[in-house]
């Protein structure tokens, strides 16, 4: 496991400590399924070929060293029974706090547009599992307040938005766990240049930068979704969230994934943007939290 680690002073009432990974990308192709499914499934699990062996190293890690285990999303690369079973072991192996990624909800990891509709047939099917995805969620671990915003959809909802301003009305010092990252000026012009300036891969784009994006006119209108300049650009409840949120003094850092490699930028006066390298290559940041 390729391991950072960071100290987050954040007034604890003890000292703890979490793993945080995302994007594990479990693929294991199902062989009960049909032609079409096995080969796609088959296709994709030849790109993390090591992810179940490097999420079973995080799991080993966290009880072993009695550590929270955070999970930033992209947990599963496509719901299949099998992908859903290993899922609901790993809830069972360790104390998880679980925040779903665009994967969690993508019948076909997006590869094919009649399918990525956002769905929550494999919202259903974790459910029966006993692990619930909840668009806002909250657990308090030694005065420090976790909050998970399902933002897998590039976007922030009025109601989600809410949800939030009345969990931190609590006013205890708070983390943040989305899987896109938020928009911050260097972790934007990183992903820009990774990407050729086709991508930027974060929530709460500026106009200007999501205009630019990659755009193929060409595409018929229900697959337009496919156009990062589509996808990327922040409705204005998006947009009205993020300037909230830089404003909370409670908030002290956001945990994300999504861009597959680190980085960490401050997200405001307060709090900290840590965005993990991919689960499916064994990297991991861990986090004691005083």
């Amino acid at each position: 496991m390729k391991l950072r680690k960071v100290i987050i002073r954040i007034g604890a009432t003890h000292t703890f400590r979490a793993l945080f990974v995302a994007d594990s990308h479990i693929a294991i192709a199902s062989k009960t399924a049909d032609a079409e499914c096995r080969q796609f499934e088959s296709r994709r699990a030849g790109y993390f070929p090591m992810a179940c062996r490097h999420l079973q190293e995080a799991v080993d890690y966290a009880r072993r060293e009695r550590c929270l285990l955070i999970h930033g999303g992209d947990l599963i690369d496509f719901p299949n029974k099998e992908n859903l079973s290993y899922a609901d072991c790993v809830h069972r192996c360790a104390d998880v706090i679980f925040c779903p990624g665009n994967h969690e909800f993508s019948a076909w990891a997006g590869e094919r547009a009649i399918d990525y509709a956002p769905n929550r047939r494999a919202s259903e099917q974790l459910r029966m599992l006993g692990v619930v995805i909840n668009d806002v969620d909250s657990r308090i671990i030694n005065g420090v307040q976790f909050v998970t915003l399902n933002n897998s959809l590039y976007q922030v909802s009025e109601a989600q938005h809410a949800q939030v301003q009345q969990l931190l009305q609590l006013g205890l010092p708070a983390i943040l766990i989305c899987h896109i990252p938020f928009f911050t000026p260097r972790l934007c012009e990183s992903n820009l240049s990774i990407t050729r300036r086709e991508d930027a891969f974060l929530v709460g784009l500026p106009l200007e930068i999501s205009s630019r994006l990659r755009f193929d006119p060409t595409l018929p209108p229900a697959e337009q979704w496919r156009n990062s300049a589509v996808l990327q650009r922040a409705q204005p409840s998006t947009l009205r969230f993020v300037s909230w949120l830089r404003q909370q003094p409670q908030l002290k850092a956001i945990f994300s994934g999504h861009c597959h490699h680190f980085f960490a930028e401050p997200f405001s006066s307060t709090a900290i943007q840590y965005v993990t390298g991919p689960g499916f290559l064994g990297e991991a940041l861990e986090i004691e939290f005083r």
